[in-house]
């Protein structure tokens, strides 16, 4: 598909990018997101079609563009897939809705060109002349929800080992405790969350190289032909399982590194030249490198060192993540407001050096809390979801202690589900047990009144519960607006 074609179908449909949900929200990077526009090409078997409360998602997942559609043109899909047929699909599809069912060109256009895209196994109906009774019920059921039918991101805790013990990692109290997710376990939660429509997977740990399955768990998951990575701290990396590696062409390797200098010795007790050379030997195989930094207290000077090398060394994308506050751990010194203009500050470095291979990206919890103003702006029911809090909203985490939690921060703080390897997906993704924070409203006028509250409803769920060991519904005193009317 042309790459002018699909932007006319972002702008028509409504589709929203996911990288320009909201502009003050998410940096949107021209060039980054012209080279996924034009990769769209070459990945029409790879669209997913995911029918929803609010209508449905379509997802690129070889480009993680999603597109948000009204129930009309979703339901008009829906039917082409199962007809491949565009005038009896608009014609079942105005039975439904009436004849004045607004069906876009462009959704016709993009349903003919990509005509294999799939739908999860739950939303297709195996029964000829039952698709219209079928449709029905889908609708009736889809109004029930107020939240995404499953995750669009799954991680998995694969191991609790790690050779490191570094006091900025959030899983910190958490590692070597002698736990592995089995190989038959992952493999079953990767079947029914891809079944269901999951855009991407991470692996993670611990370590996840020291998983005594790694190889055969990539394998795995890059049959499902979804995108996954895993981060590693570097220090297994060597040529024999590099050239395993290298099959892989959904995996991307992320390597944590918080600085190339010594500070990297002081916060993980590793010399960083064993990473920065294998992070090029890993380059020089041919996979997808990323790098991670996690802000603690290093200087601006030492990122823009970090910046250098991933640029030199044309690595795809370099982020730095937040610590999320818990009191358990070191974290950053910075204030969010801070961190916002710590961010635009390395992106306008990134810019000077005309740095076009670089995805860069500032990543934690409530970052666009930070943008505080008095803008009014009007945003759909998914940007909600998938701007705000990602837990039990957009993502789900499967513990190396076989349970299913909506944030690892709430891991072993009773917010979970336990055995999941004998429960349905129906009693994973819909437990009543992630009701809590799908549905919790901040008690305080001043969260309601401010306009980012439609994302932030008071700040970290997860934060108030280790703070005070319950669902706390009073606002985050972190927040400067509500800390500056308290002052």
């Amino acid at each position: 598909m042309e790459k002018d074609r699909i932007t006319k179908v972002s702008h028509k449909l409504r589709f929203m990018a996911y990288f320009i949900i909201l502009e003050k929200c998410h940096t949107f990077n021209n060039k980054v997101e012209e080279k996924k526009l034009k990769e769209i090409n070459n990945t029409k078997e790879n669209f997913i079609l995911r029918p929803e409360y609010f209508g449905g998602l379509l997802i690129c997942r070889n480009t993680f563009t999603k597109w948000e559609l009204d129930m009309q043109n979703m339901i008009y899909l829906w039917f082409f897939y199962h007809y491949k047929d565009v005038d009896l699909s608009i014609k079942i599809t105005k039975l439904l809705f009436g004849n004045d069912a607004l069906i876009e060109s462009d959704t016709i256009q993009f349903s003919l060109e990509v005509n294999n895209y799939s739908i999860p196994s739950k939303w297709i109906c195996r029964k000829h002349n039952k698709e219209l009774q079928f449709a029905e019920n889908m609708l009736e059921e889809l109004k029930k929800l107020n939240y995404l039918t499953a995750p669009l991101e799954m991680s998995l805790y694969i191991t609790s080992k790690c050779q490191l013990n570094c006091n900025f990692c959030f899983m910190h109290n958490l590692l070597n405790s002698g736990k592995d997710l089995e190989l038959n376990q992952i493999k079953y939660m990767v079947d029914i969350f891809v079944d269901n429509g999951i855009e991407s997977i991470s692996l993670l740990g611990g370590e996840p190289l020291l998983h005594p399955d790694f190889v055969e768990i990539c394998e795995y998951i890059n049959e499902k032909r979804v995108h996954f990575v895993t981060t590693t701290n570097g220090l297994m990396i060597n040529e024999e399982l590099l050239k395993k590696l290298r099959n892989f062409e959904y995996l991307s390797l992320v390597f944590s590194i918080q600085s190339i200098d010594d500070f990297n010795r002081l916060r993980t007790g590793v010399d960083p030249s064993i990473i920065m050379n294998n992070i090029k030997l890993a380059q020089k195989h041919g996979l997808s490198v990323r790098m991670n930094t996690v802000l603690t207290d290093q200087t601006y000077s030492q990122i823009e060192k970090n910046v250098d090398f991933a640029i030199q060394n044309k690595i795809n994308r370099y982020s730095i993540g937040l610590c999320a506050e818990n009191g358990q751990r070191l974290g950053s010194n910075l204030e969010m407001k801070s961190i916002m203009e710590y961010k635009d500050k390395i992106e306008k470095y990134i810019s000077l050096q005309k740095a076009d291979n670089i995805d860069f990206a500032m990543e934690g919890c409530m970052m666009y809390s930070a943008y505080y103003d008095d803008e009014i702006f009007e945003i759909s029911e998914f940007q909600c979801i998938d701007s705000g809090c990602q837990a039990a909203m957009s993502k789900i985490d499967i513990t190396f202690g076989g349970k299913a939690v909506p944030c690892m921060l709430l891991y072993n703080k009773n917010i979970n589900v336990t055995d999941i390897f004998n429960k349905s997906y129906q009693e994973i993704w819909h437990s009543e047990v992630f009701a809590p924070i799908r549905t919790y409203e901040v008690d305080s006028k001043i969260c309601r009144d401010c306009n980012y509250n439609i994302f932030c409803n008071g700040g970290c769920f997860a934060n108030k519960v280790i703070k005070h060991g319950e669902f706390s519904k009073e606002a985050d005193k972190n927040c400067f607006r509500i800390r500056g009317i308290y002052a």
